[in-house]
């Protein structure tokens, strides 16, 4: 039991990549590490509950100075692709050489 008037306080310590909220009782969760409960506001079944959310950003190692490269190389096979299904196309309709 806590004594009447003490201060209570709860921590949850930081951790790279996750955010936490935090939830006294049936209150709306907050996004904090820490809850301090005076003991005249606590009653014998108050919960308080931590919740872990990781925040996770894929790696794709594609930056902002690297895009435009990106869109060349994609664009370049695109286009090399359709030069080849355009030669196959022209050599198998025509039943011969594709330079005739």
């Amino acid at each position: 039991m806590i004594p009447y008037g003490a201060v209570l306080t709860i921590e949850e310590t930081a951790v790279n990549n996750y955010s936490t909220t935090v939830n006294v009782g049936s209150g709306t969760p907050a996004s904090a590490l820490a809850a301090t409960l005076t003991a005249s506001q606590t009653v014998e079944n108050l919960t308080v509950t931590f919740t872990n959310t990781e925040v996770y950003v894929a790696p794709t190692g594609v930056t902002a100075r690297k895009t435009p490269y990106v869109w060349v190389l994609l664009l370049g096979s695109v286009l090399a692709a359709g030069a080849v299904f355009v030669l196959l196309y022209r050599k198998r309709r025509k039943g011969g050489d594709a330079y005739d």
